[in-house]
């Protein structure tokens, strides 16, 4: 699982200012925040896709951000964080122990110019690989691993049950 390297609501490594739009889902807050530009997701389809997934995953206790990134500042952020001068799909973040309020801190960080090549070349749509990038990150967080050939197995099985549910029920109130 990606960690950190320090507590806070926020990886230090994102610089750029970019507005924030928190959402409460009783124990669970959330919030969205656009470092690249995209039309793909709006606010609202990400806080749909959280709910859904806060109570398939049992996601307790936690403030999650969503950040849609560049390939630029996801490749800044895996060199920083994994040590790895490539850019990625996905990043997550559990950024340690509980806030004041008690609740824990996470971001998951997708790849919006990824998500379109990857879509392009997969022949599906751009929508459906940004929620498989969203539904990934929050896999991590809740202790899915893909380091292992079995590991990546149940994590993908789980992913894609879950990214067909989101994309029934997200893409139906569109």
């Amino acid at each position: 699982m990606a960690r950190g390297v320090r507590s806070g609501c926020r990886p230090k490594g994102i610089k750029r200012r970019a507005a924030v739009i928190p959402a409460r889902l009783q124990d669970v807050d959330i919030s969205a925040r656009f470092l690249s530009p995209q039309k793909v997701l709006t606010r609202r389809d990400i806080l749909q896709i959280f709910r859904l997934l806060k109570s398939k995953c049992r996601l307790r206790s936690v403030r999650l951000t969503c950040v849609v990134a560049s390939d630029r500042e996801m490749r800044r952020l895996n060199r920083r964080f994994h040590g790895r001068d490539r850019s990625t799909d996905v990043l997550a973040f559990d950024l340690g122990p509980a806030t004041e309020d008690g609740r824990r801190c996470a971001d998951v960080v997708v790849n919006a110019e990824r998500a379109r090549r990857v879509a392009r070349r997969l022949g599906v749509p751009v929508r459906e690989e940004m929620v498989r990038y969203i539904v990934h990150g929050v896999l991590h967080l809740t202790g899915y691993d893909d380091a292992t050939p079995r590991g990546r197995r149940r994590m993908e099985q789980r992913q894609e049950a879950l990214v067909r549910l989101v994309m029934r029920r997200v893409s139906r109130k569109r």
